[in-house]
């Protein structure tokens, strides 16, 4: 886990101090890119959304996009929708689940 905060560190720049509870969800393989293994894990952190894009901006270098899962059912529903052949299947799978969790059966 601390190579997870390293990682997040690196991708958004926030601190170790500022993350909380690490939820590891996923584990699978990607041989077809020649990579070995991908994680897929939800964060808690205690800073806003708001400090987390202020940070992620100050990044010199960036590698993806940051996409808070709890903007509500329709904005996920409509991100998956749009990016589905973007995410690999644990991470869509892990999503799936994220939204199940915060708006229970009625969100698919």
């Amino acid at each position: 886990f601390d190579y997870i905060r390293n990682e997040i560190r690196e991708e958004t720049g926030i601190n170790k101090e500022e993350i909380g509870e690490i939820l590891l969800v996923g584990l699978s393989n990607r041989l077809e890119e020649r990579i070995n293994h991908e994680l897929t894990f939800f964060v808690k952190t205690y800073v806003s959304s708001n400090q987390i894009l202020k940070k992620e901006k100050s990044l010199k270098e960036k590698e993806g996009k940051i996409f808070f899962i709890d903007q509500g059912p329709i904005i996920l529903r409509e991100y998956l929708a749009k990016n589905y052949h973007l995410i690999l299947s644990s991470g869509f799978s892990s999503l799936v689940l994220a939204g199940r969790y915060f708006w229970q059966a009625d969100w698919s």
